[in-house]
């Protein structure tokens, strides 16, 4: 199928075929429902078989059956996400139960200290630690500190535990990569077609005080 221009998507470098195809799968699910739904909201509003508040039932039900759909195919896509989370867990050492609890109150005692250091500073000593390689204590507090509020920014986290991954097994980080960046595009096509679909009257909107203004209230 000729791809519109608004789903258009570019791959990683070297992605595998079995995630190439599964990429290109969802979003041709993802544009068929949004074409779907513009050709029936076209007929159903040239059809003038429909009152005013009819036509305005029709398109809502329309509307409501490709959101539950397209929210089908967004939850599918965490699939790459839990998949990216299975390859990582799958080459970490295990070690025995005795070092695990000395590690973490280590940990836990490193992030009491980083607490009380300037945020720019735990930052860098963060970038320090991934890049001139050596222990990993710092970096390990930073990235399994269980609190809400981070030590780091949760994108910093991403990027250099990305790097702690390729320097350890590349291969490993190389599909990690391709599965993140499948649910950035599945999930990206998903919110293109609901972009769309509102411009053409057919969005669900959740906000009450945006219900009451577009018409929708009593969904």
């Amino acid at each position: 199928m000729l791809r519109s221009f608004l789903f258009n998507y570019r791959l990683p470098n070297e992605v595998s075929d079995d995630v190439a195809e599964s990429i290109k799968a969802q979003v041709d699910q993802i544009e068929s429902l949004f074409s779907t739904a513009q050709a029936k909201a076209q007929a159903l509003r040239q059809s003038g078989k429909f009152t005013p508040a009819g036509l305005k039932d029709e398109l809502r039900a329309l509307a409501q059956q490709t959101e539950s759909q397209l929210a089908a195919l967004e939850a599918k896509a965490q699939g790459y996400l839990d998949n990216a989370a299975q390859e990582e867990h799958r080459i970490r050492p295990v070690k025995p139960a005795g070092d695990e609890v000395l590690r973490f109150l280590k940990e836990q005692e490193v992030r009491r200290w980083l607490d009380g250091q300037d945020p720019i500073q735990v930052e860098a000593m963060y970038k320090e630690t991934i890049r001139k390689g050596g222990d990993t204590l710092i970096a390990d507090a930073v990235e399994n500190d269980p609190r809400p509020q981070r030590l780091v920014r949760p994108e910093l986290v991403d990027e250099l535990r990305g790097e702690r991954l390729a320097q350890a097994n590349p291969e490993t980080a190389r599909r990690v990569n391709e599965l993140r960046s499948a649910h950035s595009i599945v999930t990206s096509s998903v919110k293109t077609a609901r972009s769309e679909l509102s411009k053409l009257g057919l969005g669900i909107v959740d906000d009450p005080i945006k219900r009451q203004a577009t018409g929708t209230e009593g969904e």
